[in-house]
């Protein structure tokens, strides 16, 4: 993975700048996706498709129209991932629809079998309170709606709601490429024994599943700011300046 300099990117609601990660290159060793079609790749991390302002606290989709330039420097930068608290207050506030309504519910989804995927760290699913099984159904549902023909995500969600025979059902209508049929039959392998917990699909075999915690955007500073940090910093930023850029300036 090779880092770039920042994105600067402006808040749509309050105008404030921020940075957010960029990247040069990256690399999907160490990547593992699960049966919720979370993907995790720890050398290629990417933005977060719903962000947060750290000043006015509204929540945004993110968009490439909203970045207005680069960072000088490598200074500190964020993807802006967001907890399952977060996501829960931006289905709140942003109340999407079409594509962005799909997109924030599994990640609602998502975000709720970081806490209780019951597998990899994770806690039973009959271990989360009322309300959070309540919020879980009640997206899901949503989901099942949205996206009928998706039959095999739809049969995972069944899954993950213990609907195993609507699961079963729907896994005997997919027809797909070999490698997705494997992971077809690794659904239908669970759904018989009334297994609900969450899969890893491909990747690296075992690991831990944990969930994100809030990473809050970083506000923009300016140059002159930036030159009260301590010297250090000062002198590794102009030097990754000198090796990208070739400047000559004096440090």
């Amino acid at each position: 993975m090779l880092p770039a300099k920042p994105d600067i990117l402006k808040c749509p609601h309050c105008g404030r700048l921020m940075r957010i990660s960029a990247l040069m290159s990256g690399d999907t060793f160490d990547m593992v996706q699960w049966s919720d079609t979370k993907c995790v790749t720890p050398m290629m991390e990417s933005v977060s498709p719903v962000l947060k302002c750290p000043v006015c606290k509204k929540y945004f989709f993110y968009n490439s129209n909203l970045i207005i330039g680069e960072c000088n420097t490598f200074n500190d930068s964020s993807c802006g991932h967001l907890s399952y608290k977060s996501l829960k207050e931006a289905l709140r506030q942003l109340q999407p629809h079409g594509k962005d309504e799909i997109t924030l519910r599994i990640m609602l989804l998502q975000g709720f079998n970081d806490h209780y995927g019951g597998c990899h760290g994770t806690l039973p699913r009959t271990d989360a309170p009322a309300d959070e099984r309540k919020l879980f159904d009640d997206n899901a549902r949503c989901l099942l709606k949205l996206i009928p023909e998706n039959k095999l995500f739809c049969a995972e969600i069944y899954r993950e709601l213990g609907e195993f025979d609507k699961s079963l059902e729907l896994l005997n209508d997919v027809v797909c490429a070999p490698r997705i049929a494997t992971i077809a039959e690794h659904m239908r392998e669970r759904a018989s024994r009334r297994d609900s917990s969450v899969f890893i699909v491909a990747g690296c075999g075992e690991c831990e599943r944990t969930a994100i915690k809030d990473e809050e955007m970083i506000v923009y500073k300016r140059r002159k700011d930036i030159a009260r940090t301590n010297i250090f910093k000062r002198l590794v930023n102009k030097l990754a300046d000198k090796y990208i850029n070739d400047e000559t300036e004096e440090f």
